[in-house]
């Protein structure tokens, strides 16, 4: 496994992973409080603006993150506060096409997280496991039609909420976290039909652990986060595909996996026709998994509770539609390593997390049809500080 790239460098944080205890009393044992019994979870909007959308795109950043103790996730919601001027149709990715950028970078320029569409990174918060209900399509504030938009997701970098691990030191307003945003077309998100732009309001919002005390209850307190600094990194790749036998290779590995998402798109589009069936994943020459489309839908269904049929029904045409709440999204296969909790991704230990090296093959062997030109691989990596497992 190749080292890790360099640590968050706005940390600031102040005092060790445990505060020094006083002696103990002859025959007593102190324990020390762990972080997130000893912090408290908080919400701070650091971004706010109106805007429409033009022929042209437009960005929005970079914005300065909030600098405030340590980061859990930054949260992007997309209010829809007037309609258009006209009926438009809601394209295929929209409304979270509103974006075709969503980034976030260390102040030293190092890329943290970065996709190249809003829903990409719907698809991420949707498949990720960073909370109880994950869906935002299933959002009660979601809205999408030809003419107004309402969604919001996550930008995650804590792994789990059960220790904070994977949050990160965020104190020097000096030196903050970049967000960048850059919005869509009116075009690419609403058609050629839409009159004049609906009116949104984007906001972003801070989620973040409180500094805790070094003391409580008469016991030492874990002051940061475990293993701070340890990242979680999710980037992108797009893959040219050649219908028939075909190796569609993620690479640039070398850090433990968490989790791929993998999106087949014809000339752009998502689509499900030409997936192949089944589906090898091959690590190094080594067949890991051998899937066929139906398990890959029921795998889908049984870890994340997408795609089902509609209570009280019993036919494949009351399948919960694509792309709607509680549906699977359509060209989408996502592949956890994250679940030792069955029906949880997300809250994991890491024992299944998946050690790789640069030198490493991992693919996507079989026979790719229909019109499938493209393979987009959104790759979520852990990069540890010390030793994460104990």
């Amino acid at each position: 496994m190749s080292a890790a790239p360099s640590a968050p460098v706005s940390a600031g944080a102040t005092g060790s992973s445990q505060a020094t205890a006083p002696p103990a009393q002859q025959g007593q044992t102190q324990s020390t409080v762990p972080f997130i019994r000893g912090s408290g979870l908080g919400r701070y909007k650091f971004y706010s603006k109106s805007l429409t959308l033009t022929s042209t795109t437009q960005d929005l950043g970079p914005i300065d993150v909030k600098a405030y103790d340590y980061m859990r996730h930054i949260l992007i919601t997309v209010t829809n506060t007037a309609a258009g001027g006209a009926s438009g149709t809601a394209q295929a990715d929209a409304p979270m096409n509103l974006f075709t950028n969503v980034a976030v970078k260390q102040p030293n320029g190092q890329t943290m997280y970065q996709v190249s569409s809003g829903l990409h990174a719907g698809l991420i918060h949707k498949y990720g496991g960073y909370a109880g209900y994950n869906d935002p399509w299933a959002d009660p504030n979601f809205l999408s039609n030809g003419s107004q938009s309402t969604f919001a997701f996550r930008i995650p970098f804590e792994l789990n909420i059960r220790d904070a691990l994977g949050s990160l030191p965020n104190k020097n307003a000096a030196a903050p976290f970049d967000l960048e945003l850059t919005l869509n077309t009116l075009s690419n998100v609403y058609g050629s039909s839409q009159g004049t732009s609906p009116t949104f309001t984007v906001e972003a919002w801070l989620e973040a652990w409180d500094q805790p005390p070094t003391m409580l209850g008469g016991s030492p307190v874990q002051t940061t986060p475990p293993n701070m600094n340890t990242l979680q990194r999710w980037t992108e790749q797009n893959i040219t595909l050649s219908l028939g036998q075909f190796d569609a290779r993620v690479r640039k590995l070398g850090n433990y996996l968490r989790e791929l998402i993998f999106i087949a798109k014809a000339t752009g589009v998502r689509a499900d026709s030409g997936w192949p069936d089944p589906m090898q994943i091959v690590l190094d020459e080594d067949v890991k998994d051998n899937i066929s489309l139906a398990n890959w839908k029921r795998y889908i269904y049984e870890l994340w509770g997408y795609g089902n049929i509609a209570e009280g029904t019993a036919a494949l045409a009351n399948i919960v539609a694509n792309d709607t709440s509680g549906g699977r999204n359509l060209g989408v296969f996502p592949y956890s390593y994250c679940h030792e909790f069955i029906g949880q991704p997300g809250h994991e230990n890491g024992d299944l997390y998946l050690p790789t090296i640069e030198s490493e093959d991992y693919l996507l062997r079989g026979s790719y049809g229909g019109s499938l030109t493209t393979l987009v691989a959104l790759i979520d990596e852990v990069l540890p500080q010390g030793n994460i497992f104990s």
